[in-house]
């Protein structure tokens, strides 16, 4: 089993290189980016790790609903795109570590394919809504409800004042 601290360094590392960057290494400001011709509607991908308890996805549902925003069913190149990433890694009978990742974005083309890539890249843009942190674990559902329920409005009061002058 790997120790405690080891996760969290692994974890940690994964949380800051390559989350507020393109997979280009290109730093976007989300101003100008956020801007879309038909705001109502936006297409959000919701990842959940299978360490992280019950369904989580309701709450993009919810907050999507009191922005009176609709959830596009799929995604099209070049356009922009919410993305959601919750991941939960136990430490130990007691405690969990979790992060999650709120990022605009879009999928492009890639630069340069070769044969076993994907035909699309995604391109995050700073900043990254999401946070981290380490919960009990018979606290860990609601820890991470409130936490992903902050994040979306924060990103989603962005997207808002950005596409609808407010």
């Amino acid at each position: 089993m790997t120790s405690p601290k080891v996760c969290v360094s692994i974890l940690f590392t994964v949380l800051f290189t390559g989350t507020s960057t393109d997979v280009q290494g290109q730093t976007k400001s989300p101003t100008g980016h956020l801007k879309k011709s038909d705001p109502n509607e936006i297409y959000v991908s919701f990842i959940q790790g299978d360490d992280c308890p019950g369904s989580l996805e309701q709450i993009v549902e919810s907050e999507l609903a009191q922005s009176r925003l609709k959830r596009k069913e799929f995604w099209i190149y070049y356009e922009l795109n919410l993305h959601l990433t919750v991941e939960c890694l136990r430490l130990d009978n007691k405690h969990t570590v979790y992060s999650t990742d709120v990022n605009f974005g879009e999928f492009v083309l890639p630069t340069s394919k070769q044969p076993d890539e994907f035909d699309f890249v995604r391109r995050l843009y700073v900043p990254n809504y999401g946070s981290f942190g380490i919960a009990p674990n018979d606290n860990l559902r609601t820890q991470l409800r409130n936490t992903i329920r902050e994040s979306l409005e924060k990103a989603l009061l962005d997207y808002l004042k950005i596409n609808f002058d407010l």
